[in-house]
């Protein structure tokens, strides 16, 4: 971990440092916080690297099947070789990363999924970031939350708001 205002600037200092304005967009990513305020910025045509203004206000990558019932509200990014089942919601912005299985009934809104993760029957993603590989069980709720890797929420299990979940654990307890 580097801290570029701790550890970079004091180094510059003594051989100056000089700026260029510049109108570019930039954001600091540092917090998950922000870095989901990045993907509502991209998606919504803060930046100008996406074009809010084209036809569509959803992109589905090749390979991906959406159930005919789905509902994507935009803006929505599904990624390659995904899988939205009958039912599901996407209320955008909303990116779901390559190779996602959404099953029927689950509502994303205001989040991030990466790739290859499960996202079972009826479960509620909000205002969150889901890391790769995650395994979410049926009927669960996660909300203003970060999963790390490989991380199973249990079927049924409520996450708080503002939970953060270590890579390769498990939240709730597994009915079997």
């Amino acid at each position: 971990a580097v801290s570029i205002e701790r550890d970079i600037f004091p180094r510059l200092l003594p051989r100056g440092i000089y700026a260029l304005p510049s109108s570019a967009y930039w954001l600091d990513i540092g917090t998950p916080e922000k870095y989901l305020q990045v993907h509502r910025d991209l998606l919504s045509g803060e930046c100008c690297e996406y074009d809010p203004d084209r036809p569509r206000r959803e992109t589905i990558g090749h390979g991906s099947h959406v159930h005919l019932s789905a509902r994507l509200i935009g803006p929505v990014v599904v990624g390659t070789n995904c899988s939205v089942g009958p039912g599901v919601k996407l209320i955008g912005p909303v990116v779901i990363g390559p190779g996602c299985t959404l099953m029927e009934g689950s509502v994303i809104s205001d989040s991030v999924i990466w790739p290859e993760t499960w996202v079972g029957p009826r479960v509620e993603v909000k205002h969150s970031i889901i890391a790769d590989h995650c395994h979410l069980d049926a009927d669960s709720v996660i909300d203003a939350s970060v999963l790390g890797c490989n991380v199973t929420v249990c079927g049924g299990h409520h996450l708080p708001p503002g939970s953060r979940v270590p890579a390769g654990t498990t939240a709730g307890t597994r009915v079997l």
